[in-house]
C-alpha cells in the first residue's frame, strides 16, 4: 500500500514539474507546441484516461494554451485533424504537453494510436 503510494505521489510531482517546465508561450498566429516562457497565457487542461480526452470538447479564448496529460498506461497523442495546426507527439502515462491556441477557429484532433479517440478546441476572440 505505501510502496503504491509513494510511486502514486512521485508521478504527481513529476507531471506537475514537467507541466510547469514546459508551459510557456509562443510568437506563433497558429496552435503551436513551443516551450518558450514569458507570457501570462491561461491554461487549460485535457486529461486523456480511460481511452477518452476529458473534457471532450474545450471552448477558450485565444492566447489560452491547453495542456494534454496522459493518465492512460498506453501511449496516446493529441493531433489536429487536418494535420499541422499542432501535435503533441507521443506522450506516455504522466506526461504533459502544452499547446498554446493562437487564433480563433475550431480545431478538431484525435489519438493516431486510437483513431476512435477524438476532441475538439474551440477557440474565440
Amino acid at each position: 500500500m505505501r510502496t503504491g503510494l509513494l510511486a502514486a505521489s512521485v508521478v504527481a510531482v513529476v507531471v506537475a514539474v514537467s507541466g510547469l517546465l514546459l508551459a510557456g508561450g509562443s510568437g506563433s498566429s497558429s496552435p503551436s507546441t513551443s516551450r518558450e516562457s514569458g507570457t501570462s497565457a491561461e491554461t487549460n487542461t485535457v486529461d486523456i484516461k480511460d481511452f477518452k480526452y476529458e473534457p471532450q470538447t474545450v471552448e477558450i479564448k485565444a492566447g489560452t494554451k491547453i495542456s494534454f496529460t496522459n493518465e492512460d498506461t498506453a501511449k496516446h497523442t493529441a493531433t489536429s485533424k487536418p494535420q499541422g495546426a499542432f501535435d503533441s507527439g507521443d506522450l506516455a502515462k504522466g506526461q504533459t504537453k502544452p499547446v498554446a491556441f493562437k487564433k480563433p477557429g475550431a480545431f478538431k484532433y484525435y489519438c493516431v494510436y486510437h483513431a476512435f479517440m477524438t476532441g475538439t478546441v474551440k477557440v474565440v476572440k
